[in-house]
Order: C-alpha cells, then sequence, then structure tokens
C-alpha cells in the first residue's frame, strides 16, 4: 500500500498520483535527488527542511476534505430529492390528465340529472368521474328540492324560480368544468355533504 508523503491520503496500484491532492511521485524522487546534490544543514539550528516538513498536517487535511465531502453528498442528496418530487409531480400530473381524457365524456353525464348514478357506479376507478358524480348527485339533490318547492303557494315559486337559475347556472359550470379536465367544484352546493 502506498500513501501521499504530502498528505496521507492513500494511492492505489498503478497510480503516480495523489488522488486527493495531486502529490505526484515523480516529483517526490526529482526533489530527493535535488536534495541529495545540495549541502545539508541549513539555518540556525542546521536541520533540513523538506517536503514532508512544509505540508499540511495530514489529520487538518483530511477533515477539511471530509467536510467538503459531506457538503458535496448533501447537495447531491438534496438535488436528488427535489427531482424525485418533481418527477412525482409530474407523474401525478401526466396521470390526472390521462384519467380526465378517457373518462371527459361519461362524466357529462353527471350534470344531466339522474344519469349522475352511471359515472359514480360504472367508473369507479376514475377519480376524476367519481368527482364529477359526486358533484352531480348534489345537482340532482337540489333539482329535486327546486321541483317540491313549486306546489308550495307564492313563497314556492319564488324560491322555485330562484332555484332553478341557481341549477341552471351550477349545470353549465359543470359542463365547463369536464370539458376544461377540471376537478373543481360547483358553486354554492359543491361543497355540502362533502
Amino acid at each position: 500500500m502506498n500513501y501521499c508523503p504530502r498528505c496521507g491520503a492513500y494511492i492505489p496500484e498503478g497510480f503516480d498520483e495523489c488522488l486527493a491532492c495531486g502529490y505526484s511521485i515523480h516529483e517526490n524522487k526529482q526533489a530527493d535527488a535535488g536534495q541529495a546534490a545540495r549541502p545539508q544543514g541549513h539555518g540556525a539550528s542546521g536541520g533540513q527542511t523538506t517536503a514532508t516538513a512544509q505540508a499540511p498536517d495530514p489529520a487538518e487535511y483530511h477533515q477539511a476534505h471530509k467536510k467538503a465531502e459531506g457538503k458535496k453528498t448533501e447537495e447531491y442528496e438534496y438535488g436528488t430529492e427535489t427531482q424525485e418530487k418533481t418527477k412525482k409531480k409530474f407523474d401525478k400530473a401526466t396521470e390526472e390528465m390521462r384519467d380526465a381524457s378517457e373518462y371527459q365524456s361519461v362524466s357529462y353525464l353527471s350534470y344531466l340529472g339522474p344519469l349522475c348514478f352511471i359515472p359514480y357506479f360504472f367508473c369507479g376507478n376514475s377519480p376524476f368521474a367519481r368527482f364529477h358524480a359526486g358533484q352531480g348527485i348534489r345537482l340532482f339533490v337540489l333539482e329535486l328540492i327546486v321541483n317540491a318547492c313549486w306546489g308550495m303557494g307564492l313563497f314556492g315559486v319564488m324560491a322555485g324560480l330562484a332555484g332553478s337559475v341557481l341549477v341552471a347556472w351550477c349545470v353549465l359550470n359543470g359542463f365547463l368544468n369536464v370539458s376544461q379536465k377540471k376537478k373543481r367544484r360547483l358553486p354554492v352546493i359543491g361543497n355540502l355533504f362533502s
């Protein structure tokens, strides 16, 4: 096993350079040859200054290297997590659009009186059709109440007129929502019994 004399990192067999700090073994041999040619002992204490003595402390280098690697890993994981969330959102939106396209025609029945029960019972695996069937059932209950109001004298007739306008408005909104492939609630009655 070879270890870098500068930083102490492991150098795999077959490599001439340290993968961590870029230190070259060839440079080390040339530096050693140059030092052998130079007279030894300079400075006040007559000590020798080598490349190893000038190198940073391996422990400090490894700590700094670990922090940098940890930061890169966190960034990578965060990026991967964000990509996965975006992919899930895209897949969900694609699935919803496919479902709306497939069951759009039958969802129109939801706003045609008692026909609202057809998509409710026969399209149970479609969230789009089930949603509009639920809105259609609310509308059907409103229609029954409005029809009952017509036989209750003057106030019943007034309530029936107001209710008929509301029913027509809800039917138009329902058809518009289905044609736009949106799961929007009907005005006024859309949140009842939810």
